[in-house]
């Protein structure tokens, strides 16, 4: 194991250019191309241009402390797999081609000290062990489970993109007590195939931006899950799942439930404004909304297919509408303003009080 330094400003990092690497922060450059074994090291040595690794690279870990350059890639997204941690200074920037995979050939971390990660970060570890965050970490594109564990050690994570739809990989999620963001994608929340923990904790799921975002919680069982988007979008929730609370935080955010699916929840809330559209999205069809016992009172919903079982009694209160298709629903009627209706009796009495005037 050694250390190696990037030197000498901008440059390509390919597999077996020598010239900008060093054995000292600063030191000449000359020294082997670093391997799985290595640890690499940007800089404040290393030049304020632009690195641009070529090929993919295997290094023991990575740490940017004091880099002022930029990371990019070139020829397609290349990869930098790190064995162990990746360290980042808080102005690192990169390409959205980026990929940085932990390996996680034992437990390791992330830290990103407010950097935002520009491309797609990925988990690969070793069937056992952990890649976990170090402090929150802020991401514009993709957080990608391949295998291993993923714990956010009670750190927040944004990112637009968590997949970890994999087949015939073994995951363990830990959310702790994070709030996880969810920005626009196509794709935005897949979880399951393979073999699959998600250890919820009491985390929040929350699903933000201006953009129509899509859920598969495929039966898995999470805490909160909040849709807070901007007025105007919806949320696809493709496939059936536990919560402690589903929420729609967001006034004019639209829920759009798979017909045949199951969400199961302790508690089920809509806006504080009007209104939301909560429907099902294959025309004519239903879903199901369950909760054990209790009621459950939701306010500022139009509701539409929707069958609400479980053992609860569900009320739609007086700013809710029955867009039809629904039952298990008691949709209480708008409450009627005492003081309209005796203004209303009180211009019907002016209206026969002069029409029997003008009559004599």
């Amino acid at each position: 194991m050694a250390n190696r330094f990037w030197v000498g400003g901008t440059g390509t990092w390919d597999a077996s250019t020598t010239t900008q690497w060093s054995t000292t922060s600063g030191g000449g450059g000359g020294a082997a191309v670093p391997t799985s074994s290595d640890d690499v090291y940007l800089d404040g040595n290393s030049g304020t241009g632009i690195i641009t690794l070529s090929a993919n690279a295997f290094i023991h870990s990575f740490t940017t402390t004091g880099y002022g350059g930029t990371f990019v890639t070139t020829g397609g997204q290349m990869t930098l797999i790190v064995y162990t941690n990746v360290v980042l200074n808080s102005t690192f920037t990169g390409d959205g081609n980026l990929r940085i995979q932990m390996n996680g050939s034992s437990n390791c971390t992330i830290t990103s000290n407010g950097a935002n990660f520009p491309g797609y970060f990925l988990i690969n570890a070793t069937v056992g062990n952990t890649v976990g965050l170090a402090d929150n970490f802020i991401g514009s594109y993709v957080v990608y489970h391949y295998q291993g564990i993923f714990s956010t050690n009670n750190y927040n994570m944004r990112c637009a993109i968590y997949y970890t739809n994999v087949s015939g990989s073994t995951r363990v999620i830990n959310f702790g007590s994070s709030t996880i963001e969810i920005l626009s994608g196509p794709t935005n929340f897949a979880v399951a195939s393979g073999t699959l923990t998600l250890n919820p904790g009491t985390s929040t799921l929350n699903f933000t931006s201006s953009g129509t975002q899509a859920f598969y919680p495929n039966g898995l069982t999470f805490y909160n899950v909040s849709i807070n988007k901007t007025s105007g979008y919806g949320i696809y929730l493709e496939t059936s799942g536990t919560y402690n609370n589903l929420s729609i935080v967001g006034s004019g955010n639209s829920l759009l439930v798979w017909a045949g699916t199951t969400q199961t929840v302790n508690s089920f809330s809509g806006p504080s404004t009007p209104s939301a559209n909560m429907i099902c999205y294959t025309g004519g069809s239903t879903y199901t909304l369950s909760r054990s016992s209790g009621t459950n009172t939701v306010s500022n919903l139009a509701i539409t297919g929707c069958i609400a079982t479980g053992g609860a009694t569900w009320i739609a209160d007086a700013s809710c509408s029955d867009g039809g298709s629904n039952t298990g629903w008691t949709f209480q009627a708008p409450l009627i303003n005492v003081f309209d209706t005796l203004n209303i009796s009180e211009n019907i009495t002016a209206k026969i009080a002069t029409s029997l005037s003008v009559s004599v």
